[in-house]
């Protein structure tokens, strides 16, 4: 467990190095996380909303359905 923890850690602070060095990488994975929490945020809607409240927001914000 404290050799697993010990690498993730390792992984984490090369992932940071390299979006330091590589702005535009780490505007695409910003982006990329954007999309995600998006994707995510329809999903529960479609799932916790009544369709026609669901359709709605999706108009108003000019998405498509996921």
């Amino acid at each position: 467990m404290l050799l697993e923890n010990k690498a993730q850690e390792i992984r984490w602070e090369l992932m940071r190095s390299m979006l330091d060095e590589f702005p535009e990488l780490r505007l695409k994975c910003l982006e990329y996380i954007r999309e995600m929490e998006k994707r995510e945020l329809k999903i529960l809607m479609k799932k916790y909303l009544p369709e026609k409240i669901f359709k709605r927001i999706l108009i108003l914000y000019d998405e498509k359905d996921c």
